[in-house]
């Protein structure tokens, strides 16, 4: 029987596997640390699972968009949650879909007359199409 990802794991499970078969960045081999164990995150706080015990903390290490917008943001999740509806991903490289074309009028509102391309602090350009 295979595991799917709505299957609930001890967290100590989590973390036997974890340090039987796994290697985490920035971390030596073998590793000095038994890494933590996430079960849920809101907000700023993550809750984590160590030494037989849950624990509430602040994240202060968030990654990328969490530290701005924290975990389980309600408009987030439900964008994410209607995205994977449809599909989960697509390369963007000569590709498209609905959303991008939207993103520099939300983003920027509407571009000066002179203006063909809006950029993003990514190395991604969206061309404008001018009515």
């Amino acid at each position: 029987m295979s595991r799917t990802s709505t299957e609930t794991v001890h967290p100590a499970g989590v973390r036997a596997a974890d340090s039987a078969h796994l290697w985490h960045p920035y971390t030596t081999v073998p590793a000095a640390e038994t890494p933590y164990v996430v079960t849920g995150a809101r907000g700023v706080h993550l809750d984590l699972w160590s030494d037989g015990r849950r624990h509430r903390v602040v994240d202060g290490m968030a990654s990328w968009w969490s530290s701005i917008h924290g975990y389980r943001h309600p408009r987030l999740d439900a964008a994410v949650h209607a995205q994977v509806d449809r599909f989960s991903h697509v390369m963007f490289g000569g590709l498209t879909h609905a959303p991008p074309p939207r993103w520099p009028r939300r983003s920027y509102g509407s571009p000066p007359r002179a203006s063909t391309t809006s950029s993003s602090p990514t190395p991604v350009r969206c061309r404008w199409r001018s009515p």
